[in-house]
């Protein structure tokens, strides 16, 4: 799906980007991704369960209690791949 929606915004803002300037599409995607991952970070620290995998040697977060935090990171993760293809 990170795919598809990376393709899609990247092609309709070829369009407009230099009609409206690069630099405006730059600033706006940098400020939307640092948003989306702040808001992830906060979710994650307060909804989330972390649970480290030794054999990863990493932490991964299990939203089962809250569906509607789970969701969120999901639909910010997607906000921030179109913010990405944007700038």
């Amino acid at each position: 799906m990170d795919g598809v929606i990376l393709n899609v915004v990247t092609w309709s803002d070829m369009y407009y980007l230099d009609t409206w300037g690069r630099r405006q599409f730059m600033i706006l995607g940098a400020v939307v991704m640092s948003i989306c991952m702040l808001i992830v970070g906060m979710l994650s620290r307060t909804e989330g369960r972390p649970a480290y995998d030794p054999t990863l040697y990493k932490v991964n977060f299990d939203f089962a209690n809250i569906v509607s935090a789970g969701t969120a990171v999901l639909a910010l993760r997607y906000l921030y791949v179109a913010s990405f293809a944007i700038s």
